[in-house]
């Protein structure tokens, strides 16, 4: 039962009292009875403003208790000029002044990282418990062959036509496997999982490493490259010292050999042109 209830029937239960006294004892009135009587009106008396002290502030606290069902953290309780009780308004609202500074926090870091996750060059698909898929950003549905985003959720991995769909739903939780599904497209899957609310929820990243393959197969291949010219200039400066140290024999020679002389020239001269295209 309510305070406020027992409260009024205290109150009413003093009243009739003082009534049933006042009709019982008109022919017997004395000293005493006036005494009692005036004690049960001072009674009520003190009752009603002890009713009115107490119960404002409890509406005061049912009234907060509401506010925070409803989660408005902009409202606020007023004084109602009692000590104790204006203690516990004013620790009441510097708890809704600091839940609403934090859900204003909390709003705008979500904000960011929704701006971070759809603009990200990498594939994000957030997964429910039931690995339905529940938000995706533009580069996962570019990677899975899908215009919008919207068009993935509630759907599961595995029921997506598409080659880089079954990587996914291949990989346990904390996995992670690089994936060449042809010459111009490798990937790069992981299933990972992250903490809201005290609950892990997984979700799936995919990263395109076509670029960065090739930029490192293109740096192995310029080093190689380089390693060959090395040796090939090596070998050809030899080849080039032999091919003079003939041709200024054969010059000296008789006319006999001109022949000879010419063919030592221009074997010379495209030693040397090799030599000009590798440095």
């Amino acid at each position: 039962m309510r305070i406020s209830w027992i409260l009024i029937i205290i109150i009413l239960l003093l009243g009739a009292s003082l009534v049933s006294s006042l009709l019982l004892s008109v022919s017997e009135a004395g000293t005493e009875l006036y005494i009692t009587q005036s004690a049960c009106v001072l009674a009520i008396i003190l009752l009603i403003v002890f009713y009115r002290s107490v119960m404002k502030p409890i509406r005061n606290i049912t009234n907060g208790i509401d506010l925070l069902r409803e989660q408005d953290f902009s409202s606020r309780l007023s004084h109602v000029n009692q000590h104790e009780a204006d203690k516990i308004v004013d620790m009441f609202n510097g708890m809704m002044v600091a839940l609403k500074e934090e859900r204003l926090r909390l709003r705008e870091q979500n904000h960011f990282l929704d701006l971070l996750v759809d603009v990200s060059p990498m594939g994000i698909l957030i997964l429910s418990d039931a690995d339905r898929i529940k938000t995706a950003n533009k580069a996962a549905a570019a990677f899975l062959g899908f215009a919008d985003s919207s068009a993935l959720e509630g759907l599961t991995v595995d029921s997506l036509d598409s080659q880089l769909a079954s990587v996914l739903s291949g990989l346990s939780q904390g996995q992670t496997v690089t994936e060449r599904l042809n010459d111009s497209m490798i990937y790069r899957c992981s299933r990972l999982s992250f903490m809201d609310q005290g609950y892990p929820h997984p979700f799936l990243l995919i990263e395109k490493l076509t670029e960065e393959v090739m930029i490192a197969e293109k740096k192995s291949y310029e080093k190689v490259i380089r390693v060959i010219a090395h040796e090939v200039n090596n070998s050809m400066a030899g080849v080039n010292s032999m091919l003079s140290t003939a041709r200024l024999m054969l010059s000296d020679s008789s006319d006999d050999y001109a022949d000879l002389g010419e063919v030592v020239s221009v074997c010379e001269a495209r030693c040397q042109s090799m030599n000009a295209s590798s440095g």
